[in-house]
């Protein structure tokens, strides 16, 4: 795009993303800034959703196709292998998200079944307390 006036859909596009993703990380910010009594769950979950929520954000800012390899803007941050290795680790990010969450929602319910479906998962993800059980709260 040297030389040439940007389209303004295209501007308007791109600020609506770029505006959106600095929401969404201020909005992470507020919270994590603003949440007293950080238990482990909610330590856990900061983690796994502000990896989820930078990735998007960096994703939004450099958008790609990437089976047709088209990209907005011609740098090392538009390329393939490092948009897919980051989107895949918050997509785990995302699912250990959805695996811890229902992991304390069994305790919470006392329903074991429930949680039978997500230590797979956690079993190689997460560490174990010095107690050897796996993370409680």
């Amino acid at each position: 795009m040297v030389g040439k006036a940007i389209d303004r859909r295209l501007t308007l596009w791109l600020g609506s993303r770029a505006a959106l993703a600095a929401f969404n990380v201020g909005l992470w910010v507020w919270i994590a800034r603003s949440t007293s009594g950080h238990t482990p769950y909610f330590e856990t979950q900061l983690l796994l959703s502000g990896v989820y929520v930078g990735v998007c954000g960096f994703r939004s800012l450099f958008p790609r196709v990437d089976l047709e390899r088209r990209c907005l803007w011609d740098t090392w941050l538009s390329a393939i292998l490092l948009g897919r290795t980051a989107a895949t680790i918050a997509e785990l990010c995302f699912a250990l998200q959805c695996a811890v969450f229902v992991q304390r929602l069994s305790k919470i319910t006392g329903m074991r079944v429930v949680d039978l479906g997500t230590r797979s998962c956690l079993s190689s993800s997460l560490p174990r307390s010095s107690a050897g059980t796996r993370c409680s709260h």
